[in-house]
């Protein structure tokens, strides 16, 4: 349904308008990049990226306009990873979110590489 209405507001009534439509919109904010993993990797799990990039997909979340969904997808990984420090390595090409309890003590905080 559309509705068009023809009325005169400030810049800052505007913007507070446009605030509250958000926020009382049905439509959920869709989470991108870097947080859409954060999200999916704080439930728990060992997750390489072509598992996330699927759970991401199942979920509606996936890459918008990347040409090569995958690779977003590794480097929403490698940011966490390298630059917030908010994931732990667990394996080749396999990432658990720091902290996440069903790792092993010895390896939480601490990124290792487990032996093919």
């Amino acid at each position: 349904m559309k509705v068009k209405i023809d009325i005169e507001v400030g810049a800052d009534e505007l913007h507070r308008i446009a605030a509250d439509i958000r926020l009382h919109s049905s439509t959920p904010e869709v989470p991108q990049g870097a947080e859409a993993v954060r999200q999916v990797m704080r439930g728990g799990g060992i997750w390489t990226a072509r598992e996330l990039l699927a759970e991401l997909e199942r979920r509606g979340w996936e890459p918008r306009n990347a040409k090569r969904p995958l690779a977003a997808t590794e480097a929403a990984i490698g940011r966490l990873f390298r630059t917030k420090k908010e994931l732990d390595r667990v394996g080749r090409g396999e990432y658990a979110y720091k902290g996440w309890p069903g790792l092993p003590t010895s390896i939480q905080g601490v990124s290792v590489l487990r032996e093919p």
